[in-house]
């Protein structure tokens, strides 16, 4: 039989047994005229142990890891292998084991790691015409300390396999953010380059847009190329933000205003989306103190990516307090559940370079999330039943401020 120690509760617990019954299993029986093979313990051999009426008996079995209680807890605490002549004579724990599956003598012998006791092992005496030789008693403990050993060497082989494995996922993280740092210098660049014929596109786009050409298709296109230069000089500056860490100005900011005004900006595309926007302020939001222009940028991020993929519907709605125990204000991402984030792209929505959306650049909520980080706050990202929920949370003072600096 074998027992587990539970060092904190202070039992020992029936793993396993192995009887005649069972034993066949993995060994030859006596009577085969060839020699033994390697033994052969695999899953099938394993379960078809466990399953057997004398094992599902040890296994439930539980015994007080006391050396007056019974003489396993005995040879797990003193670290040495005991000898039960006479059950009888034991304690009231070995006395009811001893009944239970009717031993008439029986050896106990320990099994310790390195650091802690892991088990006992015992061995049913029946049959033996006198009480073992001194050779057998030591072989049985030889025996126990070679299977502590491969239980050791097991050990060990699963730590390095799990430290194997983070090292692999470090190696990989680290690779993944040098092509990262490759590839934000190299943005940058293309950015700087593309910026100064941007200009001039646009600049004379709006001229166009403002002339009478005469032509009502003209001018739309016009206007179509004054939107789209807009647009990717917006997606040329989130690049340069990216890849040039921006320090944070400490200002007072007042969030009622910032909220307006990141809802004023996003007037055009909500109503050329045909998206409705509900507006719920149950209290004036706190002033507090934190960079307005990187704040304002934030809610901009977050309005835009919550108005893309509902089109036609109630998308968006910012309110505060969102729980009553965790202040914050957030921003309602779809109407219903089906329209939440799937799990395989939450995992991914603030790693940089990562859109679902055709026309995105992956980086806005990269950069909303190093705002809240630099402002000592923090964003999460909940799927309701109304949707995606983004929910941010920035303390009034960013922490060791001096109020009186």
């Amino acid at each position: 039989m074998l027992f587990t120690v539970n060092v904190r509760a202070g039992v020992l617990q029936g793993m396993l047994g192995i009887d005649h019954e069972s034993a066949p299993l993995v060994l030859p029986s006596d009577d085969l005229q060839e020699g033994w093979g390697t033994p052969r313990l695999d899953a099938a051999v394993c379960a078809g142990q466990r399953a057997t009426a004398f094992s599902q008996s040890v296994v439930k079995h539980r015994l007080a890891l006391a050396a007056d209680d019974n003489a396993l807890a005995q040879a797990c605490l003193e670290r040495r292998l005991v000898l039960v002549e006479n059950p009888e004579a034991e304690p009231p724990g070995g006395r009811r084991l001893a009944a239970e599956f009717a031993l008439s003598s029986y050896a106990c012998a320990p099994l310790f790691g390195r650091e802690e006791p892991f088990g006992v092992l015992l061995v049913d005496l029946e049959g033996e015409d006198q009480l073992p030789s001194a050779e057998r008693l030591r072989f049985l403990e030889l025996f126990t300390r070679q299977a502590m050993a491969a239980l050791e060497n097991a050990r060990l082989l699963h730590r390095l396999e799990g430290a194997h494995r983070e090292l692999r996922e470090v190696q990989e993280q680290l690779l993944q953010g040098e092509k990262l740092a490759v590839l934000g210098e190299m943005s940058a660049q293309l950015a700087h380059e593309l910026r100064n014929p941007l200009v001039s596109v646009g600049g004379f786009a709006q001229r166009l847009v403002k002339l009478d050409l005469g032509n009502e298709r003209a001018t739309e296109y016009a206007a179509i190329i004054a939107r789209e230069v807009r647009r990717l000089e917006e997606m040329l500056g989130n690049i340069l933000a990216f890849s040039k860490k921006q320090p944070i100005r400490l200002e007072p900011c007042n969030l009622n205003d910032l909220l307006g005004e990141a809802l004023e900006l996003e007037a055009e595309l909500r109503q050329a989306a045909g998206i409705n926007l509900m507006l719920d302020v149950l209290m004036p939001l706190p002033e507090l103190l934190g960079d307005c222009r990187q704040l304002r940028q934030v809610l901009l991020n977050l309005l835009s990516n919550a108005a893309r993929p509902c089109p036609g519907r109630d998308a968006d709605r910012a309110r505060r307090p969102l729980h009553p125990a965790r202040k914050g204000w957030g921003i309602d991402r779809g109407r219903r559940h089906r329209w939440g984030i799937p799990a395989d792209i939450m995992r991914n929505i603030f790693n940089p370079f990562f859109s679902t959306h055709p026309k995105g650049t992956g980086l806005g909520l990269s950069l909303s999330h190093r705002v809240i980080e630099q402002h000592h706050g923090e964003i999460e990202v909940l799927n309701g039943v109304a949707g995606a929920r983004f929910i941010v949370r920035l303390p009034l003072r960013p922490p060791g401020f001096d109020m009186g600096a």
